[in-house]
């Protein structure tokens, strides 16, 4: 089934709308599966905050307070895995690139911030912007020769050179 091409006013209907009613109601509202509503909540990086969290009540059952649970931890995923669902499933390089550089520059986890900036040039390249991939694949190449990520960085400066030889 392909993606739900979401519309302006669907978008501001769920900003609008995510912090009073739950997945299944938003999904139920725009046809489509709770999964779809928690991945399009967590693009638009919409967070559910620490005061929404609720406890069972009557008029909640405990399986639908663990789906809001759930939904949290979706929404609340690092700007790599955001970066990645826009670079595989959305094939949206511009999109996928700002949150690579978001995560090269915010993540604590070192590795992390590698594998980040070489998705950024690999986004370049989606994007036909050889010579900007080139830098940054230049640049791990040699900070991280050894590593495995530096290794296919110096690859792929040499694949790159067939599209767009360097002057």
């Amino acid at each position: 089934m392909p993606a739900k091409k979401w519309e302006e006013e669907e978008e501001e209907f769920l900003r609008q709308n995510y912090m009073n009613m739950s997945n299944a109601e938003l999904a139920e509202k725009f046809d489509i599966t709770k999964n779809a509503v928690q991945k399009k909540l967590a693009r638009m990086e919409l967070k559910r905050s620490e005061a929404a969290k609720q406890e069972p009540t009557d008029e909640t059952s405990e399986a639908e307070v663990k789906e809001e649970k759930k939904a949290e931890l979706v929404s609340t995923e690092s700007h790599f895995s955001i970066a990645n669902r826009f670079f595989y499933e959305d094939r949206d390089y511009k999109q996928a690139l700002e949150k690579y550089k978001q995560a090269a520059e915010e993540e604590s986890d070192e590795l992390l911030r590698l594998r980040a900036r070489y998705w950024m040039a690999e986004c370049y390249v989606k994007m036909q912007k050889i010579e900007e991939a080139m830098d940054i694949f230049k640049a791990l190449a040699e900070k991280y020769g050894d590593h495995y990520l530096g290794d296919s960085a110096g690859r792929r400066i040499d694949e790159l050179k067939n599209i767009a030889p360097v002057a």
